[in-house]
């Protein structure tokens, strides 16, 4: 048997597995397992280093898209933040008219308004690495996967930053003045956004071979954004309050609220507990996106 040649795992050229072969000896062909799958810490390591090695990559399809958008779509831009906007103001009417009944300690458009933003940019996240198989340029050539969930939480950036237009406006129009905790308010959405995406990027091979998965999602995040504090405060008492006080999510929710509107922050260290959970299922998902990735084009004949 002819010698076997040692792969580097640094190569990362194929993740099933190599196969090396001597025309000399000509006898055998001998499997060897893949370097970048024997060895997820330097798998975890390239992926990490993709993001900035692809940035420009990134911005490319991020600028595309946008433009793309603002050409297909009379209003453009507005699109993004119309959707909070619409929801916040149907509760409010329903509060309005005594359908139902919600107290706050802050004006209540300002809390549901600002619930629905956070829970936008949270399934924004989600989106962000669930989807990351359906580009059509991934299929075709062998770029990394990295600047695909770049390009989406670009996207979810962007998103951030047009949301604070009518929340800005609320602000101006009930006199509310923003307190220094707000200087804290995007590292809170940022541990928001990363806790969906880790929870996409599990889900991103089973969402590219089975559309149920897209149809299933849709309706557990609308299941539970009724058990999370998104147009209604945690209730004290009642199976509806047990559910949401122990419901992973509230703590993340009620911390970014709390920093925005100058609250005594009391959800840091469960939020920040979840937080870290988050950032160690995304490492673990994001190795997960790479190893999954041949098996993907193999089922779906790309």
């Amino acid at each position: 048997m002819s010698s076997v040649e040692t792969v580097d795992p640094r190569k990362i050229a194929a993740i099933e597995s190599d196969v090396l072969h001597s025309p000399r000896s000509g006898d055998w062909l001998v499997y060897a397992p893949s370097g970048a799958r024997s060895h997820p810490l330097l798998l975890l390591r390239q992926s990490l280093s993709n993001f900035w090695t692809t940035r420009e990559l990134a911005w490319i399809l991020f600028t595309r898209d946008l433009k793309s958008q603002v050409r297909r779509s009379f209003m453009g831009y507005a699109w993004l933040f119309s959707g909070p906007i619409m929801t916040a103001a149907m509760w409010v009417f329903l509060r309005s008219q005594a359908v139902v009944s919600i107290e706050t300690e802050i004006p209540y458009p300002l809390f549901v308004l600002s619930g629905t933003i956070l829970w936008g940019l949270l399934r924004a996240g989600f989106d962000a690495t669930v989807d990351v198989y359906s580009s059509d340029i991934l299929k075709k050539l062998n770029v990394p996967i990295e600047a695909f969930i770049a390009r989406n939480l670009a996207n979810v950036a962007f998103q951030f930053l047009l949301a604070g237009i009518p929340l800005s406006c609320l602000f101006l129009l009930y006199q509310f003045r923003l307190p220094a905790t707000v200087l804290l308010f995007p590292l809170a959405v940022a541990g928001l956004v990363l806790t969906g995406a880790a929870a996409g990027c599990f889900l991103a091979p089973l969402a590219a071979l089975y559309g149920d998965i897209g149809r299933m999602t849709h309706i557990v995040f609308m299941g539970l954004m009724y058990l999370s504090p998104v147009i209604y405060p945690v209730r004290e008492t009642g199976w509806l309050g047990a559910l949401m006080q122990w419901n992973p999510l509230t703590p993340l929710l009620n911390l970014c609220r709390e920093l925005l509107f100058g609250g005594d922050a009391q959800p840091l260290l469960p939020a920040a507990v979840m937080v870290i959970f988050a950032a160690g299922m995304l490492s673990v998902g994001l190795i997960l996106l790479h190893v999954a990735r041949p098996h993907i084009i193999a089922r779906k004949g790309m």
